[in-house]
């Protein structure tokens, strides 16, 4: 895999990205998980993304949201992060593994890719959400993709206020 620099990986996982192929309406349940997935791109078109949605059925808790990097110079994808729900263990760093009791993000690191490994390995706890749906909303708002509100309703900010003569 190519050496990448951390400034370029945290760039991709933020910069703007508007939905190419969008997901389907309803997630599809396959070998015990929930699954749908979607295709990105960049605003200025130079990069391409795939996201995939996963949430276990007898552990709904068990999730996974991802961003992977589809480079046009490199036929190996990059993982650039993952929002996960509480499941199994993880290593907080190369030597100090931790439990997934919590919600967590996993990274793409140039370290990681560098060493050979998975380019999202470790992970931090996380306060940014507590279900699937709050960390799509998460997961949106940190990616930056354009106009997901169309296919995510849920991750639509709500209004502040009332329009003067709704309140009941």
């Amino acid at each position: 895999m190519k050496e990448y620099q951390q400034q370029e990986l945290d760039r991709l996982v933020t910069c703007a990205k508007e939905i190419t192929r969008p997901p389907k309406r309803e997630m599809l349940l396959e070998r015990g998980s929930w699954r749908n997935d979607m295709d990105l791109k960049s605003m200025d078109g130079n990069e391409f993304f795939e996201v995939f949605l996963r949430k276990a059925d007898a552990f709904p808790e068990n999730f996974s949201i991802g961003l992977v990097w589809c480079p046009r110079e490199d036929p190996e994808r990059v993982c650039l992060i993952r929002c996960n729900g509480p499941h199994g263990e993880f290593r907080v760093d190369s030597s100090t593994p931790g439990p997934h009791y919590g919600h967590h993000v996993h990274l793409a690191t140039a370290a990681a890719i560098a060493a050979g490994e998975k380019p999202e390995r470790g992970g931090q706890v996380t306060t940014a959400f507590a279900s699937f749906e709050e960390a799509i909303v998460y997961f949106i708002n940190h990616c930056h993709i354009v106009k997901a509100g169309d296919h995510f309703p849920h991750a639509k900010p709500a209004p502040l206020f009332d329009k003067p003569g709704e309140r009941q």
